[in-house]
């Protein structure tokens, strides 16, 4: 598990940063890149907390989820340091590498995507578009880091009484839900307005091109697969007693199948989840109802076929 639980019963936080995780440890924070590897770390371990604490099922009434979190995105809390702006630039792109959306060669992701995920979350009047600052149809990683920002600087505020917004490089479930007002579709210019002010005043644009210059201009598909590939040499997936589920491990070898399918889109129709839901089904079985130990060897397989599953017992 890469985050911490404090607390008991109800009364349970999650504490997620990116000292360490999938890119490596933080060990060095004269190194810029490491703290734009601080970012990264962060945005996946939140992305692993989402999965697995919030989208636990069956629900446990003797051991329920920590439902409040605080996630550091940055170890560093001076915005205007190059430091801040490099670890706020590396979790934006997790961030949107991580949602399952499929993403341009820039590591953008389809406005039109982004905003379905906000019409099914919070209603038909919401939507991405006031991130869209430059009106291209697209939210990139510098447009979303003005959504990260966002979130840290309303953390914690009364919103009748607003102080001034300051930025300490974490935002926690009070920061998010205080932002959700952005995602107002019919209050989408004025909210546009309050991004730009922020991207501007922070130059989150220049930020951007100084992490593609740090992180070798790479898009978004090479600079995260080359990280995630070691992940991928394992193609079986064996439920276990720790609910190792199919969704989990499609996410874990997404960029390995996304290469043979086609897709690094996890859900949705044609998302990889469903392919392999769909193909699970093709051979009798249910992904939610798989036994424990039971393998399934994915391997060398492709848009076309997959083995027959290997039983426990059969091996």
């Amino acid at each position: 598990m890469v985050y911490g639980i404090i607390g008991s019963g109800f009364d349970k936080t999650a504490i997620v940063n990116g000292s360490d995780g999938q890119y490596g440890q933080f060990d060095d924070s004269t190194k810029l890149k490491n703290h734009s590897i601080f970012g990264k770390n962060a945005a996946s371990n939140f992305n692993d907390y989402t999965m697995q604490e919030l989208g636990r099922r069956p629900i446990d009434p003797y051991n329920p989820a920590a439902i409040e979190y605080e996630a550091q995105y940055s170890p560093v809390a001076d915005p205007t340091s190059k430091e801040f702006k490099m670890a706020l630039m590396g979790n934006a792109q997790e961030d949107l590498a991580s949602s399952g959306l499929a993403l341009d060669k820039n590591g953008a992701a389809s406005l039109a995507d982004l905003n379905k995920m906000a019409q099914q979350a919070y209603g038909d009047n919401s939507s991405y578009n006031a991130y869209d600052i430059n009106k291209d149809g697209k939210i990139s990683s510098d447009e979303n880091a003005a959504a990260i920002m966002l979130k840290d600087g309303l953390d914690g505020q009364d919103m009748d009484n607003l102080k001034p917004l300051q930025y300490d490089g974490k935002f926690t479930n009070s920061g998010d839900a205080n932002s959700a007002f952005m995602l107002n579709d019919e209050r989408v210019d004025n909210n546009r307005g309050i991004a730009q002010d922020l991207y501007n005043k922070y130059h989150l644009g220049d930020a951007k091109k100084d992490y593609d210059s740090l992180m070798g201009n790479k898009t978004a598909s090479e600079s995260e697969t080359q990280k995630k590939s070691e992940k991928t040499n394992n193609m079986t997936f064996t439920p276990s007693k720790d609910a190792s589920t199919l969704s989990h491990w499609v996410a874990a070898n997404k960029s390995e199948l996304a290469k043979q399918y086609g897709t690094d889109k996890l859900y949705g129709d044609n998302g990889l989840v469903n392919i392999f839901e769909n193909k699970l089904k093709e051979q009798g079985l249910d992904a939610k109802k798989l036994k424990t130990g039971q393998a399934i060897d994915f391997s060398g397989n492709s848009k076309s076929d997959l083995p027959a599953p290997v039983k426990s017992g059969e091996r």
